[in-house]
């Protein structure tokens, strides 16, 4: 579910702090205008443990990535108990202002699919990929100026490691500063695929 907040509501924003769960501790945050109750996804299952996607994101947060906090609820729907879900940060414009000042962003989902913002300095960026050659230095500075490499190599590193195998269009979000030196950074999203939840043999 997504629960909105907006001014025909009666409220904008939710100004609370939510999330101080230890390993998610961002209680300096006290504005939401959108949140995500979310199910356990694939990992929910069953017997499933309910942890791949939380865990990686607890992980990734100690490595200051971009993730979307987490605090364990039981959500009741219309009185009736529906059981535990993980109430998350909204990957949103709103994310990238409450979090990190940012009043805009260009904000990708999927290959090019715009969020917000729009998608011309990704598609100079990829078409510079396409073509450069890193190994000469010039190239090189360049691809440096245009995505965030710590946070990429981080990125992907927390993918490798978990063996996720979902990294599907809407999985996959990347945002920059709407400025001139904006680069790109990649934001973890649903890993509950994580360690060999379905084994995969290509």
């Amino acid at each position: 579910f997504r629960v909105h907040f907006r001014d025909r509501y009666d409220a904008e924003f939710l100004k609370y702090s939510l999330f101080n769960e230890p390993h998610f501790d961002k209680s300096g945050i006290e504005e939401f205008a959108t949140l995500v109750i979310r199910n356990f996804g694939n990992d929910g299952q069953a017997e499933r443990p309910r942890m791949r996607d939380s865990l990686m994101h607890a992980l990734a947060f100690e490595e200051k990535s971009l993730i979307s906090a987490k605090r364990s609820v039981f959500v009741f729907l219309n009185g009736q108990p529906w059981g535990l879900y993980n109430l998350r940060e909204h990957i949103g414009p709103e994310y990238f202002r409450s979090n990190y000042g940012l009043s805009q962003v260009d904000l990708l989902w999927g290959e090019r699919n715009v969020e917000a913002g729009d998608s011309g300095h990704w598609d100079a960026t990829y078409h510079f990929f396409s073509t450069a050659d890193l190994s000469n230095s010039s190239d090189f500075e360049r691809a440096i100026s245009l995505i965030d490499v710590q946070n990429f190599t981080d990125y992907e590193i927390f993918q490798i490691y978990s063996a996720n195998i979902d990294l599907v269009d809407a999985n996959l979000f990347k945002v920059r500063p709407k400025t001139a030196d904006g680069r790109w950074q990649w934001v973890l999203w649903d890993l509950d695929y994580a360690f060999g939840l379905r084994p995969y043999n290509p």
